[in-house]
């Protein structure tokens, strides 16, 4: 071929030789030779010789180093130890922790103490608002009564000295129960200072020890202390509050015109009477006015009612309550006495009016009887409503009719009868002309067959 003496100066070269031997297997450069075998351990066995010295060397540098920092450190500690002075003579003959713990409690009491008399101050001062309100109520409910100078005057004294005495009783209970509060602080202040100094310098020396410790725990209990009393005076705050809201739910104060124009007038003092309606039961009851039994009920319901209202004014209520329990007593017993006075004057009118009408009945009666009449006219003014008086031996109903004369034979009209307030009263139906009905004209009836 063309190219083959180019080829045969190429293979003949170096490079192409060294080529072949590095890229072809040696079955190639030997077709007659064996095939190379790979031997693991010999291999094993080669590597084994190249160890990383320089890393075992750096790993061994950096363990010792932190050894010797360790003991540095440990030395260093020790000698700062030893550097302090605990001076055991301090606390010779003394339980370091009872002593200590003795103190606190002692502490400890004296601050619930001084909060206890805190709470008496505060009840006392309750206490003796409560006392003053009520005595400036019974005062409000004297000047609304319409008495006499002279008795408003004493009443007042009386008041005064009840407020007075209750103050002295109050303040002695106040007193005698601070006084035993105060002697308990004292004991425990005394406790307390008995073992101060050791307690002091066996504080001061766990202090040094314990890096004043102690001392962030009291920080800590101050802390909880201020938080707890802030807590309790603003539930005292809210409480009081409350109460306010609860007063004026109860004790509202009125602001209706109609209401106030009659809260403001003068109390008169009223005295209710043991009992109403005495003596009225028999003469209600012949007139068919009121039985015995609801006369009764009336006067037990008015008594009731009277000791609700007494009773009412007992309590000592706040704004315009008080005045108004005030002035509904006194209204109610008021009108019940004008109510029993009036039923006794009526009584009275109509027991007068009762024997007038006797009188005149009998009188009646008699002329009916003795003359032979059905009955007279007694006021004939009303045409619709005329006043006829007629023997009780007859039984008139309404609808019936009668005759008008003035004498046997002079017919003057014809009246039917009717209910009227009452009483059975005639009415004109027919009337002769030119006359009038006078008193005393005779009434004659129809017949039963004729009344219609």
């Amino acid at each position: 071929m063309g190219n083959d003496k180019q080829i045969k100066v190429r293979s003949s070269d170096s490079s192409l030789e060294q080529t072949k031997a590095a890229f072809l297997p040696q079955t190639f450069k030997d077709p007659e030779g064996k095939a190379h075998q790979y031997d693991l351990e010999a291999e094993y066995n080669k590597t084994r010789k190249n160890k990383p010295y320089l890393l075992y060397m750096f790993v061994a540098a950096f363990i010792s180093l932190i050894l010797i920092a360790s003991v540095i450190i440990i030395v260093v500690i020790q000698k700062k130890s030893r550097s302090i002075e605990l001076n055991i003579r301090d606390f010779e003959d003394v339980k370091l922790k009872e002593l200590i713990d003795s103190s606190k409690k002692n502490e400890g009491e004296i601050d619930q103490l001084r909060r206890d008399i805190a709470e008496i101050d505060s009840d006392y001062r309750d206490e003796t608002d409560r006392i003053n309100q009520d005595i400036e109520s019974q005062k409000d409910g004297l000047m609304m009564r319409d008495i006499p100078e002279v008795e408003k005057n004493a009443k007042l004294d009386e008041i005064s000295k009840e407020k007075e005495r209750r103050l002295r009783v109050s303040g002695d209970a106040y007193k005698i129960k601070r006084k035993a509060k105060e002697d308990q602080i004292a004991a425990a202040q005394r406790r307390l200072n008995a073992g101060g100094s050791s307690a002091a310098k066996a504080e001061k020396s766990f202090g040094d020890i314990f890096g004043g410790e102690n001392k962030l725990f009291k920080m800590q209990i101050d802390k909880v202390s201020a938080d707890y009393e802030k807590k309790l005076r603003d539930e005292k705050e809210q409480s009081r509050k409350d109460k306010e809201q609860l007063i004026l739910l109860y004790n509202p104060l009125f602001k209706e015109k109609f209401v106030l124009d009659v809260m403001q007038k003068p109390v008169p003092a009223v005295q209710s009477r043991a009992d109403f309606f005495t003596g009225l039961s028999d003469d209600l009851a012949i007139d068919n006015i009121m039985t015995r039994d609801q006369l009764m009920k009336l006067n037990d319901d008015m008594k009731g009612e009277l000791a609700i209202t007494g009773r009412l004014r007992q309590i000592p209520y706040k704004n315009s309550v008080q005045r108004a329990v005030v002035q509904s007593d006194s209204l109610t017993k008021s009108i019940f006495n004008t109510y029993d006075i009036l039923m006794q004057k009526m009584v009275a009118v109509l027991q007068s009016k009762n024997q007038s009408l006797k009188y005149y009945t009998y009188a009646l009666d008699y002329m009916t009887k003795s003359q032979q009449e059905n009955g007279y006219i007694l006021d004939p003014r009303d045409p619709s409503a005329i006043g006829i008086f007629t023997n009780k031996v007859h039984k008139i109903k309404a609808g019936n009719l009668a005759f008008v004369f003035r004498s046997d034979d002079d017919y003057i009209a014809t009246v039917r009868f009717k209910s009227y307030k009452g009483l059975l009263v005639g009415e004109i139906v027919d009337k002769a002309p030119g006359r009038d009905l006078r008193p005393f004209d005779k009434i004659m009836f129809k017949r039963e067959s004729e009344q219609k």
